[in-house]
């Protein structure tokens, strides 16, 4: 008896452990986060602190081709202390993450380093695993894959899937608001089924 145990035991485990040959995040739906720089260089005449209007216009046009966004992350590296403080003050005013790499270079050029995140979601339905018995009792191929693409569609920054981001301070005057309307009973009453869709003079 004490084997026959032994062995519906073992039988028991084995059919719920994974094996190293199909490990569960085989079946896990993951959204693929690629980066992509960007490079263009700027020049500079006579060690000036300031580009010419024609190297600011190529700049423009490099920003605009690559539809630059406020995702993206701005490198400046090269040049002169200088140069990169004005170049990066210009490139602030246009709402960009600027950042200084503190190497300086040739006085007359700055490398402009545009660095992004590109999320490529899943393909839903994956049906890719097979139905049919699964001892290891592993979870469908397309389980939670809309979700997870949904995610990556959705996200504004896409370095954010990578390694996350410090949440900035939260408004706790507009919560405690909120308390203390509930509290007081100036609660603003929600619009009835008619008015809310539309068809209040439907009837």
């Amino acid at each position: 008896m004490r084997t026959l145990l032994t062995l519906m035991v073992l039988v028991v485990l084995s059919g719920c452990k994974a094996t190293a040959d199909r490990p569960l995040s085989e079946y896990t739906q993951k959204n693929k986060v690629d980066l992509v720089r960007f490079e263009h260089e700027v020049m500079y005449r006579n060690g000036a602190r300031d580009p010419s209007i024609s190297e600011r216009a190529k700049l423009d046009a490099f920003l605009r081709n690559i539809q630059v966004g406020a995702g993206d992350a701005v490198l400046l590296d090269g040049g002169s202390p200088d140069q990169r403080v004005a170049l990066g003050a210009r490139l602030a005013y246009q709402h960009l993450s600027v950042q200084q790499t503190g190497v300086n270079g040739t006085p007359g050029r700055v490398n402009v380093l545009v660095e992004r995140y590109i999320v490529t979601p899943p393909t839903c339905p994956n049906w890719s695993k097979p139905v049919g018995e699964d001892s290891e009792n592993t979870p469908l191929s397309g389980f939670g894959c809309s979700n997870t693409a949904n995610l990556g569609m959705m996200v504004v920054n896409p370095r954010d899937l990578v390694r996350g981001s410090t949440p900035g301070p939260s408004d706790g005057e507009a919560v405690s608001a909120a308390v203390r309307r509930y509290r007081e009973g100036k609660i603003t009453k929600l619009l009835d089924d008619d008015r809310a869709s539309g068809f209040e003079g439907a009837r």
